[in-house]
């Protein structure tokens, strides 16, 4: 007899497992798992957003005052810059001046060259005691300069077009003329200078040149980057052009590496290590536009401006795949050039002339003073598996706070459209919970020669299961169709879909049995006609990977009648019942009366 109970209390406990077991089909794929950011790689920066600096050598902080502004000279609507000597040259609309740079924080002009004969010095190059200028409509004017009170006219060629920019190399002056292709000027004789290379084409209007080796590199505007054999300097064999977003203005060279300066285009850097395949490898500042470029060393300058704002930026170039922005100085006008000398930068800002500026090395005392904010951001370092959302996060850092500093954290579960602050170590529910998870860093200093630093950042989540509905037959339901079109929920992320329709809420022999992957397909009409008077069980999962269902929905159940089952006994039998209160309640009346 006590064997006969357990095996009872058994058998109860096995069906209400299995009934469970059938009741809750869905899979919960909710996860916990951890991001961790050291700063030694910078594959997870959000460089359009990011100014602190340090990303990429295992510790952040912010930027030094860099460039450190010194003097401002008026120097005309200044289009050019070059620097030799103690002298920097500025070309202008209207003339050519000496500025004694001696002292670089009081700049003084020594002389100029303003004759009518100056149209717009684009470009130009010291050499000994002349100056080579692209002077614009004019072509090429030698100028010169060894006594820069009193420069003087050397010779001149005129080109057609416009001279936009200068190289003198091997005793040609290359000089790309806007519309008229690329000129070589044979510059033997100083004294007589002449085209010798005539018209050579250019992929479209030219403007820069730089040399390196046998090759001469061409700014082209909207075709981006020409490059040259120039091993027969008088005719110049085309080799190859890379297309670049926005107009090529200006090209620099370091290395194996071409830094293009582009209007609307910011600063594009090339690869040239094979000129005849160059190649794209980094496009900074999108939009900018870029008028001036320069490198010294390790560093990138470009001058130009974006809307209202004008500025010169430095970056670091050690690796020209992962520049880092190491300094901004915002100029009071459009910057045209610039032109680096030891430790100072000369930007020919327009209308303000010459500006002089002391950029700071690592180790430099200019270098001791920093910015009082900057912001660190990443991109989307961990993505939500299919079907699910981040709901929580905690936020642990390793750094240093001196006095006077601060950082506020951030973190956005849906792609950087909302931003939450929250505070290390403390659990932080989503007000608005996504599937993309970024962070944000803002750090603040009062007291300019200290900065916070933060070596090391990790976030710890949960994810929750989205909702997964299905939306026709609804549960319990009884349907006309013997072609039922079966209705569900998109799931975010999903590769695709699985349904099944059975008799038995186990599915072992489902009737319909159709899968879809990577198809967003959200409904299916049966193409085999059901039973009439069946219960019939349905659910939908979705695939979170190729071939690996992430969840399964809730099991509903319908029934199949051909025409809409109305009850005739039903409704009979209410109205035989009314009859009959009525009825009674007459010939109770009717009692009352007659006993009156």
């Amino acid at each position: 007899m006590k064997r006969k109970i357990i095996n009872y209390i058994l058998t109860i406990l096995m069906l209400l497992f299995l009934g469970f077991s059938l009741s809750s089909s869905k899979v919960l794929s909710a996860t916990a798992g951890s991001y961790e950011e050291d700063f030694t790689s910078i594959s997870n920066m959000y460089s359009t957003y990011t100014t602190v600096v340090g990303w990429g050598d295992g510790s952040i902080s912010l930027p030094r005052k860099n460039p450190v502004y010194l003097d401002t000279i008026a120097a005309g609507i200044s289009n050019n810059v070059f620097v030799s000597g103690s002298y920097a040259y500025v070309g202008d609309y209207n003339g050519y001046y000496a500025i004694n740079i001696g002292t670089p924080d009081s700049l003084s002009q020594v002389g100029n060259y303003t004759e009518s004969d100056v149209d717009a010095i684009y470009g130009s190059q010291i050499i000994g005691n002349l100056a080579y200028l692209a002077n614009g409509n004019y072509g090429l004017l030698i100028l010169d300069v060894t006594d820069k009170s009193n420069i003087t006219k050397h010779s001149s060629v005129d080109l057609p077009s416009v001279s936009s920019d200068i190289l003198v190399h091997n005793q040609h002056a290359f000089i790309p003329v806007y519309s008229g292709g690329l000129r070589v000027v044979n510059v033997t004789d100083t004294s007589n200078p002449w085209d010798e290379g005539g018209f050579i084409s250019t992929s479209a209007d030219a403007y820069g040149v730089a040399i390196s080796g046998n090759y001469l590199y061409v700014a082209v505007s909207h075709a981006g980057l020409d490059v040259y054999d120039i091993s027969t300097p008088t005719s110049p064999t085309f080799v190859d052009n890379v297309d670049l977003d926005g107009y090529a203005k200006k090209v620099e060279i370091s290395g194996n590496y071409a830094y293009v300066a582009c209007d609307l285009g910011g600063l594009q850097i090339v690869d040239i290590s094979d000129p005849t395949n160059m190649t794209s490898i980094v496009h900074l500042d999108d939009n900018t536009r870029y008028m001036g470029v320069d490198i010294k060393d390790s560093y990138v300058f470009v001058a130009g401006y974006l809307s209202s704002d004008y500025f010169m930026r430095m970056s670091d170039i050690s690796d020209p795949y992962n520049p880092i922005a190491t300094g901004v100085y915002e100029l009071p006008y459009n910057g045209y050039d610039v032109f680096v000398n030891g430790d100072f930068a000369y930007v020919a800002a327009t209308t303000a002339g010459l500006i002089s500026l002391r950029f700071a090395m690592i180790d430099d005392p200019y270098g001791e003073y920093y910015q009082s904010y900057a912001v660190a951001r990443s991109n989307t370092v961990n993505y939500a598996l299919a079907g699910e959302e981040f709901e929580k996060v905690t936020l642990d850092i390793i750094g240093v706070l001196d006095g006077g500093t601060s950082i506020d954290y951030y973190v956005s579960a849906d792609g950087a459209t909302n931003w939450e602050q929250v505070t290390p170590g403390v659990e932080h529910v989503f007000a608005n919970p996504g599937r993309q998870l970024s962070w944000m860093a803002e750090f603040f200093t009062s007291d300019d020669t200290t900065t916070p630093v933060l070596n090391n950042l990790t976030l710890s989540y949960n994810t929750i299961d989205l909702d997964f509905n299905l939306v026709y037959p609804t549960h319990e339901s009884v349907i006309i169709e013997l072609y039922p079109i079966f209705d569900w929920d998109d799931v975010d992320g999903a590769y695709g879909y699985l349904l099944q329709v059975d008799t038995s809420p186990t599915f072992t022999t489902p009737v319909i049995n159709e899968s879809w992957t990577f198809h967003a397909v959200l409904n299916y009409t049966s193409i085999i006609p059901l039973v009439e008077g069946q219960e019939y069980f349905w659910r939908v999962g979705f695939y979170s990977d190729f071939d690996v269902i992430g969840r399964y929905s809730d099991i509903q159940s319908f029934t199949i009648y051909e025409e809409p089952v109305v009850s005739e006994f039903n409704t009979i039998s209410y109205v035989i019942l009314a009859v009959s209160f009525i009825s009674v309640s007459i010939v109770s009346i009717m009692k009352k009366n007659l006993r009156k």
